[in-house]
């Protein structure tokens, strides 16, 4: 009798317990489109390598599983800065209410426009064509995030 309480009583407790270790996994994109986030997104100057800073807070009630896929556009603000390609993965947890800052990894897609300014403004914008979602996931996996993999 005494182990099919105690059996009873832990059944119990992991079934209240169970929404904190529930997990939703959403890209950056789809987490945004669900108002699950609150993203700020700024330059930290720069062309290549760690150049946005990514300020993120989860407004749902959910822990989430955020996913920044090699191959998403970074769009700038101001057309007279070059959009940014993601180059490197990224994930990371968030629960209910938490707020966090990443460094992503990226390099610049359109040569014609200006490197982005520090500070400028940025959005997270779609993912590209598949040739560039393919060059993006090679320079992530070998780690080519230098001049030459630019």
């Amino acid at each position: 009798m005494r182990c099919t309480i105690s059996t009873i009583l832990i059944c119990f407790l992991l079934l209240l317990m169970a929404p904190s270790f529930a997990r939703l996994r959403l890209s950056i994109r789809d987490a945004i489109d669900r108002r699950a986030v609150n993203t700020s997104l700024v330059s930290l100057g720069g062309h290549t390598g760690h150049c946005l800073e990514l300020q993120i807070k989860n407004i749902s009630t959910d822990t989430l599983l955020i996913f920044v896929e090699p191959g998403r556009e970074m769009v700038a603000g101001d057309s007279v800065y070059q959009n940014l390609l993601v180059t490197h993965a990224d994930s990371f947890q968030l629960v209910s209410g938490e707020e966090t800052k990443r460094t992503l990894v990226g390099m610049c897609m359109q040569m014609h426009d200006r490197s982005p300014a520090k500070d400028a403004k940025f959005s997270v914008g779609k993912m590209a064509s598949k040739l560039l979602v393919s060059l993006a996931e090679f320079l992530s996996k070998r780690n080519y995030q230098n001049g030459a993999g630019q």
